[in-house]
């Protein structure tokens, strides 16, 4: 996650921290995460996602993903 606006709380299997705009937050695959916004604001925030298995690689060669 990267935080554009607000305030709020990001919880990765069980560890709470606070975050808030210019934050980044790496989410290893797999962990349980939940993104909770704080105040009058809304959060906003944009996601990356990256293909660790590598089948986007796989498939953009022409095999079958």
């Amino acid at each position: 996650y990267y935080i554009l606006d607000g305030r709020g709380e990001i919880n990765i299997e069980g560890e709470t921290k606070e975050v808030e705009a210019g934050d980044v937050i790496y989410i290893p695959p797999g962990k349980a995460h939940t993104l909770i916004h704080e105040g009058d604001r809304p959060i906003r925030f944009i996601t990356v996602s990256v293909d660790v298995s590598g089948s986007f690689k796989r498939a953009r060669l022409g095999y079958i993903a």
